[in-house]
């Protein structure tokens, strides 16, 4: 297994919609002191899922699989109480009734995120974006790591202007074209979310970020201390 980064001998997964998905979340947890590495077994092999149903079809393998513990992070969008109950009737159909009992997924999406354990030593985590209450995607979970300063309110302005003059992005996408404003006049113009958190230009200790990490750890058994490097 590869030092710096897991690869796919981990026994771990987690599978997310895209790559902004995944750089956010391993930059919010490196942010939070959990170093993403191959040297600890705990930390997930996250391959590529080609949106929502991949990441959810993936993750139902996974979990039927050798896999001891497995994220699943997909957005909301506009109703993320459907995307919920999407997500439980595909594990619903791939678990054995036990199994299904044993994880115990509840009606309505938790707050903080689903961790449950459908058989002795597996685990599953499930996080709906941007919280699973309200609508969105990654888009409305960066939002709140912004520092709150003049430049967001001239982004925002900006970008309404911008439509007056033709800009041709669609009504769902206005906070993706207001955040990609915002980072295109940062000291490195136009770096992806997760360099963001990276360079400091977004934060990553706003209550979404902490539960986040706080749903990973969970997930993958990072509630102590790393294990001993042999």
């Amino acid at each position: 297994m590869s030092a710096e980064r897991p690869d796919a001998s981990a026994r771990n997964r987690l599978f997310v919609e895209g790559s902004d998905d995944l750089y956010v979340v391993i930059e919010l947890v490196k942010a939070h002191g959990i170093a993403w590495t191959g040297s600890d077994g705990r930390i997930p092999y996250a391959p590529r899922s080609e949106g929502h149903p991949g990441a959810l079809r993936r993750a139902e393998a996974a979990v039927k699989g050798q896999s001891e513990r497995v994220g699943l992070i997909v957005d909301g969008d506009e109703d993320p109480a459907a995307r919920w109950a999407e997500v439980c009737r595909g594990f619903a159909a791939k678990l054995e009734p036990e199994e299904l009992d044993a994880l115990a997924l509840p009606a309505t999406y938790p707050a903080g995120g689903f961790v449950g354990s459908p058989r002795q030593g597996h685990w599953l985590g499930i996080w709906i974006m941007p919280d699973g209450r309200q609508p969105g995607a990654i888009e409305s979970f960066v939002q709140p790591l912004l520092p709150g300063d003049r430049l967001w309110d001239h982004a925002i302005h900006a970008t309404l202007e911008a439509r007056q003059h033709g800009a041709g992005f669609a009504d769902k996408d206005r906070l993706k074209a207001q955040l990609r404003t915002w980072l295109a006049w940062q000291a490195q113009p136009g770096v992806p979310y997760g360099q963001a958190i990276r360079s400091g230009y977004l934060r990553h200790d706003s209550p979404a970020a902490a539960a986040l990490v706080d749903w990973f750890r969970r997930v993958y058994g990072l509630t102590t201390d790393p294990p001993p490097q042999g």
